[in-house]
């Protein structure tokens, strides 16, 4: 077996921002990757700004300020400072960074270079080009719950082709056998409850195709939950992974293009703005 390609956790050295690096490390150990914490800075912002040996002066520096947080957090990584290229922009590097990682994780709060990661043209660059996972901290996170063997993750799904996105990408990546995965769809029900029982034995039978795309390995449940139509979908999936002591949310965004506006739909981008977990989104 190829050995795992690491959790890469992007960080501006703030401690609301290494909360989303605790929430890394804890799925990192669940798949049994490495975990690396990238810090993106512009040459100006290291000490001294000009000249290779003030430079590397000032990486060392932010290197040594990112294994001092790792280790207060109980945490072992690689502490990795890359500069921004030529001409390159934010999500360019946030990007090429992606390409070597099994899942990126993003705090959507921060300052300098990465303050802008979830506002415009950033969020949906990274989000809408990459193939790989992301796992979101929104302004609610909470530090990751006590260490337990099994990571339990809540993902969710409308039933829908687009839906199984998220289990496509993760698959790989539960192999481990160290997760407990709840499939969860959130039934808006018709006012009168005219053809429910029947919408709702339709995607039943869809919750359980998309159980098949999961290893036969991982422990799968599939849950539902029925509410009036307007009723709050992001309270209910909040709610049930309160139940559950989750560990992380999961769902799939929407595409590209002429969608590109729609990559993080209203209901993921309410539960990441009242979520104290981190939500791990995806496409393929």
């Amino acid at each position: 077996m190829s050995e795992m390609k690491p959790v890469i956790a992007t960080t501006d050295g703030s401690a609301h921002s290494l909360r989303a690096v605790s929430h890394a490390g804890r799925i990192a150990t669940a798949v049994g990757a490495r975990l690396e914490v990238l810090r993106v800075v512009e040459e100006s912002d290291l000490d001294g700004g000009s000249g290779a040996a003030a430079i590397a002066e000032g990486r060392d520096r932010l290197e040594a300020e990112l294994q001092h947080e790792l280790r207060r957090e109980g945490l072992t990584g690689d502490a990795v400072i890359d500069s921004l290229g030529k001409d390159e922009n934010v999500t360019a590097a946030v990007l090429r960074n992606a390409r070597n990682a099994s899942i990126l994780a993003m705090n959507t709060r921060g300052k300098g270079v990465v303050a802008s990661l979830l506002h415009g043209s950033v969020a949906l660059g990274v989000l809408g080009k990459t193939e790989t996972p992301v796992m979101l901290t929104g302004p609610e996170i909470l530090g990751p719950p006590v260490a337990g063997d099994t990571y339990r993750l809540l993902a969710t799904t409308d039933c829908s082709e687009d839906s199984s996105d998220v289990l496509r990408a993760l698959a790989s990546l539960l192999e481990s056998g160290k997760f407990k995965v709840t499939l969860f769809f959130v039934h808006e029900h018709a006012p009168g409850g005219a053809d429910n029982a029947a919408e709702m034995r339709e995607f039943e039978a869809a919750m359980q195709r998309q159980r098949t795309l999961l290893p036969s390995t991982v422990d799968v449940e599939l849950a539902t939950r029925d509410i009036p139509r307007g009723g709050g979908v992001d309270t209910a999936i909040l709610e049930k992974a309160r139940d559950l002591d989750a560990d992380a949310i999961a769902m799939s965004t929407h595409g590209q293009g002429a969608r590109k506006h729609a990559i993080m739909g209203s209901t993921a981008t309410a539960i990441l703005g009242r979520s104290p977990l981190p939500v791990i989104v995806a496409r393929v």
